[in-house]
């Protein structure tokens, strides 16, 4: 288990003096809740856009996902969500637009660095992912990872606290964390043996019938 280091009083202002940031126009927070890659999963992410000082949330939990796939999820949902809003007219406009991703997960980090970087390979773990990463960066999104201890950061602790709530949300839908494929099976079997097959003349129809 991870532990939790004592949480910062970390305003804006202070938590980019921290990282060492100076250029920059879009600011993203994220983080993801998980356990193992056939259980459920969940994510949460928190964009600040420099321009209008304006704040997004965005998040979502799937049945079935890795803890590396949930911490990688919010920084293309956010980026997406930017671009079809603001994204598009500015990157017109200036060309480029520095994005500073703030992630808890050092592997994330690397993995993010290197698929911004021109010169490196696509990360092989999460590849798709990691291509459409690099389709923003082709438009002009330059984005730089950032990593930062677990809760230390007022935004991290905000985004692994919806995570976490995402997650749970998706634990509630019935069979969620259990179900397996002789479950399912079992349920879709149960479901069709309700079904009444009749013939086009209105007769009882036996599917099992050799024809």
């Amino acid at each position: 288990m991870r532990t939790a280091l004592a949480l910062q009083n970390d305003p804006l202002p202070a938590l980019l003096t921290r990282l060492k940031i100076s250029d920059w126009q879009v600011l993203i927070a994220g983080d993801g809740s998980g356990n193992a890659a056939d259980k459920a999963c969940g994510w949460a992410g928190i964009l600040i856009d420099q321009q209008t000082r304006g704040r997004r949330i965005s998040y979502g939990a799937v049945n079935a996902g890795s803890i590396n796939f949930a911490e990688t999820m919010p920084y293309l949902q956010l980026l997406t969500w930017f671009d079809q809003y603001y994204g598009k007219d500015r990157l017109e406009k200036h060309g480029s637009i520095r994005v500073h991703i703030v992630t808890d997960s050092q592997v994330v980090a690397g993995w993010g660095a290197a698929a911004m970087s021109p010169t490196s390979r696509t990360p092989r773990k999460q590849g798709p992912y990691w291509a459409a990463m690099r389709y923003l960066r082709s438009l002009g999104y330059i984005c730089e990872f950032h990593w930062a201890p677990r809760q230390s950061t007022q935004l991290n602790w905000a985004a692994d606290l919806i995570a976490g709530l995402a997650r749970a949300a998706m634990l509630d839908l019935p069979g969620a964390e259990t179900a397996d494929t002789a479950t399912v099976c079992q349920r879709a079997a149960n479901a069709i043996e309700q079904l009444d097959f009749q013939t086009p003349s209105g007769e009882p129809l036996d599917v099992y019938a050799a024809t």
